[in-house]
C-alpha cells in the first residue's frame, strides 16, 4: 500500500506516519516530494501499511461486545 493510498484511508499526519514505519520525518515528507527529491517507499514499507492498515481495519471492523471484553481484562504476558 502506497503512502497516499494509506493517507487516504486513515486520519493520520506525515509525523504518525514516519513513526508506524520507524523512518524519519524527512523520509515520509521526501516520499510525497515531486521531482529530483522524491523517495520512493520501498517494499517493506509498503508492506508495514498494508499491514497496519489491514489490523486497524480489522479492529475497527471487532464487535463491541469483545472489544469491551478485551479491555476488561488484564494484558497477557507472552514468553518468548
Amino acid at each position: 500500500m502506497t503512502p497516499e493510498e494509506f493517507l487516504s484511508l486513515w486520519d493520520v499526519s506525515r509525523e504518525e506516519l514516519a513513526k508506524l514505519c520507524g523512518k524519519s520525518l524527512s523520509t515520509v515528507n521526501h516520499w510525497f516530494s515531486r521531482g529530483v527529491h522524491r523517495i520512493e517507499p520501498s517494499e517493506d514499507d509498503q508492506r508495514r501499511l498494508a499491514e497496519i492498515h489491514a489490523f486497524w481495519t480489522q479492529f475497527e471492523n471487532e464487535p463491541k461486545h469483545l472489544r469491551e471484553i478485551f479491555e476488561a481484562k488484564p494484558r497477557r504476558r507472552y514468553q518468548k
